[in-house]
């Protein structure tokens, strides 16, 4: 692994770090756009999502990161790990999750996002930032199926990955919150 690849997750949470971020992990209700808070839009034509930023008050230890980040998000490829760089202040990590969801309301459809994750520590917690978010679907008809791409700022897909990628930010800060005696406590 180059320098370069550890330093780009850095670099983009540090881009993110100017942005209005939540401060709560109830963070963003609503519409998705270009404006929501924590939300990067590219300059190209067209715009397209960057990267969705995160910020929790809990502290970030590494420990329990690895132990989380593998339990919550598979490899995005069957020869991959999840994560690529684990410092004691930040960590890089590469997954893809899988959700439910229905085309025009009727027809069910099975989405894949795809995403890079880092997360840094600081003072007041740890912000987490998904960037390079492409999105695949498939439907039980075949009408509009495709493979991995990018999604515009906003729309219903954008805010499908928006809220699935919440809840994935969600259930990692609660798992990196439990001291270790609860988690094997509900392993039993």
């Amino acid at each position: 692994m180059t320098k370069a690849s550890l330093l780009l997750p850095i670099l983009l949470l540090t881009g993110c770090a100017a942005l209005e971020l939540p401060f709560s992990p109830g963070g963003q209700q609503g519409r998705v756009s270009s404006t929501t808070p924590g939300i990067a839009v590219s300059r190209t034509q067209p715009p397209r999502l960057e990267s969705i930023s995160f910020l929790s008050e809990r502290a970030f230890v590494p420990a329990r990161a690895r132990h989380c980040l593998t339990e919550l998000i598979p490899p995005a490829g069957e020869d991959t790990e999840v994560i690529q760089f684990l410092g004691q202040d930040v960590l890089n990590a590469g997954g893809e999750i899988a959700a439910a969801g229905s085309r025009w309301g009727i027809i069910p459809s099975q989405y894949r996002i795809r995403f890079q994750l880092s997360a840094l520590a600081h003072h007041n917690g740890t912000t987490y930032g998904f960037s390079r978010i492409s999105l695949a679907r498939e439907d039980a008809w075949g009408l509009g199926d495709h493979d991995f791409a990018p999604l515009p700022p906003t729309g219903a897909r954008t805010q499908k990955v928006y809220g699935e990628l919440q809840a994935l930010y969600r259930r990692l800060d609660e798992c990196l919150a439990e001291p270790d005696s609860d988690r094997q406590r509900k392993d039993t």
